[in-house]
């Protein structure tokens, strides 16, 4: 769940999120960690990046054209030749992630640590700013870990799931799918020598 709250004296996002919350003050582009443990530290992240949500995102998101997260990487990825590779979330120069779902994963990620849950929330709304070659490792890394642990976690969407938030839930093979295609796309965007872009449509 997000709320945002914009006025004179700035905005700030608040992510619910398991185990915490995480606040990012968007005029200085700060992010905090906040654990719901009450002996466990605050994290301060920077930077960070808001993504666009519509003035009222505090409705139901059923209301609403979902979001999706984007990755994408340069055009020229277009012209290599196919490699066979399938997936309903890859193109031949983009991920495209339902935004529920990238948000539970980021939440899992949470729970196992807080920063690099921060550097996939980071990850998903880059705007044009670039990660740079080390960054992307280490995004790498901690996206084909993920991708392992999820399989063995408690459902992310189970078929409980208010369909107001979450209106196809996945099982969690799906978000190890949804890591692996992120991980592909900057492996092949690096390979040109270039990084991954990212944006909220």
């Amino acid at each position: 769940m997000n709320l945002r709250r914009s006025g004179a004296e700035g905005s700030l996002l608040l992510t619910a999120l398991s185990g915490g919350f995480s606040l990012t003050d968007c005029e200085s582009d700060t992010q905090f960690w906040l654990s719901s443990e009450p002996d466990d530290k605050v994290f301060l992240v920077h930077p960070a990046a808001c993504p666009e949500y519509p003035e009222d995102a505090t409705e139901s998101r059923g209301n609403h054209a979902p979001h999706v997260a984007s990755i994408s990487g340069p055009e020229d990825l277009e012209d290599l030749p196919d490699d066979g590779y399938q997936s309903p979330w890859t193109y031949p120069a983009q991920v495209r992630l339902p935004m529920e779902h990238w948000e539970v994963i980021v939440a899992f990620a949470h729970t196992r640590n807080a920063r690099d849950a921060a550097l996939l929330e980071q990850a998903a709304v880059l705007d044009g700013a670039s990660l740079g070659p080390v960054i992307e490792a280490r995004l790498v890394r901690v996206l084909e870990r993920l991708a392992r642990e999820v399989v063995a976690a408690p459902p992310l969407t189970p078929d409980s799931s208010d369909p107001a938030l979450i209106p196809e839930p996945m099982p969690n093979t799906a978000h190890a799918g949804m890591l692996r295609d992120v991980v592909r796309l900057v492996r092949r965007t690096r390979a040109l020598g270039i990084s991954v872009d990212s944006w909220v449509d």
